[in-house]
C-alpha cells in the first residue's frame, strides 16, 4: 500500500525517493505490512513507478517480513 508520509510512521515502511518518477504528488510510502490485491480491472489509471533503489527495498522488506529468502 502507498500512503503519504504525513501518516503515523510503521515499522517497515519505505520511503519514496523519487517523487516525479513516481507519479505522485506529495511525499509518501509504501506500508509493506499492508499488502492488498485487487482486480487489474478497478484499476483507474497508473501514477508512475518507483525507483530501483526504493522497488529493491521494497522487495528485501517483503521477503523478511513473509521470511522468503
Amino acid at each position: 500500500m502507498i500512503t503519504s508520509a504525513d501518516n503515523e510512521h510503521w515499522p517497515f515502511d519505505v520511503p519514496i525517493a523519487d517523487l516525479k518518477r513516481s507519479g505522485l504528488p506529495a511525499p509518501s510510502v509504501v506500508r509493506t505490512t499492508k499488502v492488498a490485491c485487487i482486480e487489474a480491472a478497478r484499476v483507474e489509471r497508473r501514477a508512475g513507478h518507483l525507483d530501483k533503489a526504493t522497488a529493491r527495498t521494497v522487495a528485501q522488506r517483503l521477503r523478511g517480513l513473509l521470511g522468503s529468502p
